[in-house]
């Protein structure tokens, strides 16, 4: 067991344990960010996930702690997806051609949509992620980066990064003081919608409840979550049934397990992230029975509710389904990939090969998407 280092002023420490750092140089760093949260980034290491080799990098600045969670991710793993993102139709060819954007050290919260460079100073912290990257002759990857957050978008860009369209995500708002204060921000069609689904739902028997302890119902999480990933995305998940119980013992009540419950039958779970300010969509699994209507009321209003009474100023609901959320009251955020290659040519070379993966994808895989988030914009 090696004890937590501190870094010294300006001098880069990157190693592949979170309990390495200290806590309290670490927390600076974070701001409270649970999705850079020590708990989170321990229940990864233990969950062993293929393809995320983690690096915790962190420099003293004058301006106070820097810090990034980089992952180096091999091409083969299911941690470079991006990877297959980039190459599109070009992927099973890719080996054939020498075409590949992979390996790489990808600087992003796993699953998290902001936290990529942590602390007071971004231009430190992204400088310290590419002298890494540069030390591995590595390419620096950042995904998920939402286009409103300007400052990072306008320093990546500065740092002629290239840039394409990634999966836009659903942010709902959290302005009101009540659950009827949401509703009648909706639109009366929706609005009669949920109030529908929340009355069929309870006249079916349903109870939406907090799961306390996932580690008695652990085999049948894994289980939902993983048929209903294969539905939706063709894959299992990429850890065992052990994380979902090591993420509660991590996190506590940062974790938050609903259940949807017919009787002592288990219709459903959805799993939620949230720290002071944020709730964060990270795993669902459903029984294939929609007569209960237990879909909404555990993912959507429940956790809306709970946001509401917690404080919480806003929900992050994830990528696809987006007409669905958008009726809700989500609004549509558009994300970005940027990418530096390990070599100048290298970086010169793909300029058109971004150029035209930007402009394709736009009008094609997220081109109603893309029209939701100008739709949804002044909500």
């Amino acid at each position: 067991m090696h004890a937590p280092v501190a870094a010294a002023f300006d001098e880069l420490m990157s190693v592949d344990r979170i309990s390495r750092i200290s806590d309290s140089l670490w927390d600076a760093a974070a701001g409270g960010d649970v999705l850079a949260s020590r708990g989170w980034l321990a229940a990864l290491e233990q969950a062993g996930i293929a393809g995320l080799q983690p690096h915790y990098l962190m420099r003293q600045s004058a301006n106070g702690p820097c810090a990034a969670v980089c992952y180096e991710a091999p091409a083969t793993a299911a941690g470079s997806d991006f990877n297959c993102y980039l190459l599109g139709r070009l992927y099973p060819l890719s080996r054939r051609i020498g075409l590949s954007f992979a390996p790489a050290l990808v600087c992003a919260p796993y699953r998290g949509y902001s936290g990529h460079l942590l602390g007071p100073d971004p231009t430190a912290a992204i400088a310290m992620v590419e002298d890494l990257a540069a030390k591995r002759r590595l390419p620096v990857v950042l995904t998920r980066i939402l286009d409103e957050d300007t400052e990072l978008r306008d320093l990546l860009l500065a740092r002629a990064y290239h840039r394409t369209v990634f999966g836009p995500v659903a942010r709902l708002d959290v302005t009101w003081s009540s659950f009827e204060g949401y509703l009648a921000t909706l639109r009366k069609s929706a609005r009669g919608t949920v109030r529908d689904e929340m009355r069929r739902c309870r006249e079916a028997g349903v109870a939406i409840a907090e799961i306390d302890d996932p580690s008695a119902l652990a085999a049948e999480l894994y289980a939902l979550a993983t048929a209903h990933n294969r539905r939706r995305n063709g894959t299992g998940l990429p850890f065992s049934e052990a994380f979902f119980p090591a993420l509660k013992v991590a996190l506590g009540q940062q974790a938050v397990f609903y259940g949807a419950f017919h009787g002592q039958d288990l219709l459903g779970f959805a799993l939620f992230l949230r720290d002071d300010s944020t709730a964060h969509a990270l795993y669902i699994g459903m029984r294939e029975r929609k007569e209960h209507f237990a879909y909404f009321n555990l993912a959507y209003y429940r956790p809306i509710i709970d946001a509401i009474g917690g404080g919480l100023r806003q929900i992050n609901f994830g990528t696809m389904l987006y007409e669905l959320k958008a009726r809700r009251g989500c609004r549509i955020l558009p994300t970005s990939i940027y990418y530096r290659a390990s070599s100048r040519a290298r970086h010169l070379a793909l300029t058109p090969y971004f150029r035209a993966h930007r402009a394709w994808i736009g009008r094609t895989k997220f081109a109603r998407a893309l029209a939701l988030a100008k739709a949804t914009r002044s909500r």
